[in-house]
Parts: structure tokens; C-alpha cells; sequence
């Protein structure tokens, strides 16, 4: 009486399966950076968009009144709320005016997200900017901050004012 035949079953090796994981981790490895860069470039881009927004609204405001607002009125944009500022979703405490800055002053002495804003105004001269949060160095902090506050959405370059 013969036996019949079973068919071998074939299956990765150790070897190959090492391999295909190394590959992965390789492509993974060049991915990941560029997908961390795109998601920062992607919320400074939506927050430079906030700033210019209400940047738009107050120097109108200022055209027809012949002053800068005393603070930023919800009812100016479509939902009758503010932009939303990407590095703060919540937007708990919306806006610091920062009245004692004086006229000269176009940027906050703290840059980024604390209890009493996301988004920094200096009703002096008409300043409008968003707050970012607080990296790991004041230099990372800085270059998020410059970033999110760039008028040249294109390059994201700091602006001179």
C-alpha cells in the first residue's frame, strides 16, 4: 500500500522574515521625518492664515474708525468666533491683550501658550499674533513662533516688523 503524498507547506524562514523587518524599518526610518516636518509646516501655515485673518479684520477696523480696536470682536468672522489657532485647539483663554507693550512693541515678550492667551494683541499698534507651544529650547520656541507668524506663507520667513 502506497502513501499518499502531503504536500509541503512552505513558510518564511527567520532569515527572510529579519530582513523584510529591516527593510521596513529602513522605510520607515525615511518617512517619519518628512511626515513631522509636513504635519509643523501644516500648523504653521494654518496659524500664519489665523494671524493674517484677524491681522485683516483689526487694520480694517483701524481704516474705518481711525483707531485700533481696544479688543477683537468674535462677531467680525464667520461662526462668530475667532480663527482657531493650531497649537492651542482649545483656545480656553483666546487672546491676551497686552496693553502695557506699548506702541513699539510687534511681538510678545513670551511666545508661547500660557494660562492668559493663545493668541497675543497689542491694541497700540494693531499687533496680532499667535502663540505657540513651548518647545524644548527657547530657540526651537522662537523659530515655531517666527514660523506661525510669517506674512510670506510661501517661504515662511520672518517678517521685519
Amino acid at each position: 500500500m502506497t502513501r499518499p503524498r502531503v504536500a509541503h507547506q512552505t513558510a518564511f524562514t527567520l532569515v527572510e522574515l529579519i530582513i523584510v523587518i529591516a527593510i521596513l524599518g529602513i522605510l520607515a526610518a525615511l518617512v517619519a521625518p518628512r511626515y513631522l516636518k509636513a504635519s509643523a509646516d501644516s500648523k504653521a501655515h494654518a496659524a500664519a492664515t489665523s494671524v493674517i485673518a484677524v491681522q485683516t479684520k483689526i487694520n480694517e477696523y483701524n481704516a474705518i474708525n481711525g483707531e485700533f480696536p481696544a479688543t477683537i470682536d468674535p462677531n467680525w468672522f464667520a461662526g462668530k468666533s475667532l480663527p482657531s489657532n493650531p497649537y492651542d485647539p482649545d483656545m480656553a483663554s483666546p487672546i491676551k491683550v497686552d496693553d502695557t507693550a506699548g506702541e513699539d512693541a510687534t511681538h510678545p515678550r513670551i511666545k508661547f501658550i500660557r494660562s492668559d492667551g493663545t493668541f497675543w494683541y497689542n491694541p497700540q499698534n494693531g499687533r496680532f499674533r499667535a502663540l505657540v507651544s513651548k518647545q524644548s529650547t527657547n530657540t526651537e520656541t522662537l523659530a515655531v513662533y517666527n514660523k506661525a507668524n510669517s506674512s510670506n506663507l510661501t517661504g515662511f520667513t520672518q517678517t521685519a516688523d
